[in-house]
């Protein structure tokens, strides 16, 4: 899979956004990806919602069972909101470890709630990438809000093998 996005957004929780800049910044990414405030637990503000996206592509958001619901409304909004506009809806890829059966209760409780869920095969050789994507991630320096995590640590988080989950609704 590989995308060549004219322009991305990324986005967390409005107390994180200084470190998203931080790593924008840092990877010299300013002209293409932007970082903007998403709250799963509130609605969808409008820089995010009256936006028209290709995809929605989510890392390591499937941890905490008790935002499972949050996520999944969120996601529905943002499919309503495409088809409000006469959109097509973005394409939604999660990539999760399956840290505890978290994943697998996220996918079954996905389909629950009206998801079909598809697991796209992953190769190999895109693993090493994504984990090379996990130790950047948990090192990135240059930030008061860094992740300070020593080596065994960050080598331990990569160390999960990912599945690539891909959600769309159902009829």
């Amino acid at each position: 899979l590989t995308l060549s996005p004219s322009h991305s957004t990324i986005s967390d929780l409005p107390e994180n956004l200084e470190r998203l800049s931080t790593v924008i910044a840092l990877n010299e990414a300013g002209e293409v990806v932007q970082a903007a405030p998403l709250d799963w637990c509130a609605p969808l503000a409008p820089p995010i919602r009256d936006t028209r996206w290709d995809w929605v592509l989510a890392a390591d958001c499937v941890f905490w069972p008790a935002l499972f619901e949050p996520l999944l409304a969120t996601m529905s909004a943002l499919v309503t909101a495409a088809t409000g506009r006469g959109e097509v809806t973005p394409r939604m890829l999660i990539c999760v470890a399956d840290r505890l059966g978290r994943a697998s209760q996220f996918a079954q409780l996905a389909g629950e709630s009206g998801w079909c869920v598809e697991e796209v095969r992953v190769e190999p050789a895109q693993y090493e990438t994504m984990r090379t994507a996990v130790r950047l991630a948990a090192t990135t320096p240059g930030s008061a809000n860094s992740l300070e995590a020593d080596a065994a640590d960050v080598d331990e988080a990569a160390s999960f093998m990912p599945r690539l989950l891909e959600l769309t609704r159902q009829p």
